[in-house]
């Protein structure tokens, strides 16, 4: 399920800058600042990490809402390197010093949500809500979460405001036909489809989600189709060759299906279901 990262742009240390200016005092830019506010990863963490230890930025201290950017720039930084743990320590330490810190309350719900803690998850994008109920990315993730917690219908609901606040975010439609999808409703999941690819022609997955929406009402050379799109965008899709396999398997083309499960298991040869599904083609073709 796709979600929106929310980051904190270099624009902030422009900000920074003007507050410390303000006093009439002109500071050396140090390198931690810049690491923080545009680098990425361990640079980033060992940036904010200077920032947060000394409480300082351009030598000089700052104010605690500049320093809970660097705890949420730091969070982000754990995100990018897995470390979801530390991202929520960083996320709840930079809430603590901005209440108001909508970013960090949906960046800590996304975290909380990869590790299907779905209610400190919706508690999260519950509070983002309070400060700004307009923001579309917010139903975006919080349905991403109701989603992944197997509640399509409030997934479908949240999609919907986001897709009314912001008619051209294709996340938001691609993830509303995934959960149509999921809640039996492939021709709605089609439609959806349409207009995120009609948005972002450019995303492979959005053509493979619509492929297996196809597979459910049985078209399977559109399905075809499109999974044969997401390969063009993507070769190294093992999923979409292997969904494309399946839909071969389906129309009695064994050894077309069979040549797609080869490539995939080529790209993941530790998915068990593509060995699982080319067995039964070569079942199926009487190769047993």
């Amino acid at each position: 399920m796709n979600r929106q990262f929310l980051s904190v742009s270099q624009a902030i240390r422009a900000c920074l800058a003007g507050l410390l200016l303000s006093a009439q005092i002109i500071p050396v830019a140090a390198d931690e600042v810049d690491d923080c506010l545009m680098a990425t990863g361990d640079i980033q963490i060992r940036g904010c990490s200077v920032i947060i230890i000394t409480k300082k930025a351009f030598g000089l201290p700052i104010i605690p809402k500049n320093l809970a950017i660097a705890y949420y720039n730091r969070g982000n930084a754990y995100v990018q390197t897995g470390n979801d743990n530390n991202a929520i320590e960083d996320f709840t330490a930079a809430i603590k010093l901005d209440p108001e810190a909508i970013r960090a309350f949906m960046n800590r719900g996304n975290a909380y949500a990869r590790r299907k803690d779905f209610v400190r998850a919706l508690a999260d994008f519950d509070s983002a809500l309070k400060f700004n109920p307009k923001l579309s990315k917010i139903y975006l993730n919080r349905g991403s979460t109701f989603y992944d917690k197997g509640d399509y219908i409030k997934a479908i609901t949240d999609f919907n405001t986001a897709i009314n606040l912001n008619p051209n975010d294709d996340l938001a439609y691609g993830n509303r036909g995934l959960a149509h999808t999921a809640a039996g409703y492939p021709e709605k999941a089609i439609s959806d489809y349409d207009n995120a690819i009609r948005l972002n022609p450019k995303a492979g997955n959005t053509y493979r989600n619509r492929g297996l929406a196809y597979i459910h009402l049985k078209k399977y050379d559109r399905a075809i189709a499109d999974f044969t799109s997401a390969i063009s965008k993507d070769s190294t899709d093992a999923i979409a060759y292997h969904n494309r396999g399946n839909a071969y398997d389906e129309i009695g083309k064994f050894s077309q299906a069979i040549a797609d499960y080869d490539i995939a298991i080529s790209l993941n040869p530790g998915n068990a279901y593509f060995h699982l599904y080319r067995g039964i083609s070569y079942h199926n073709l009487g190769q047993y």
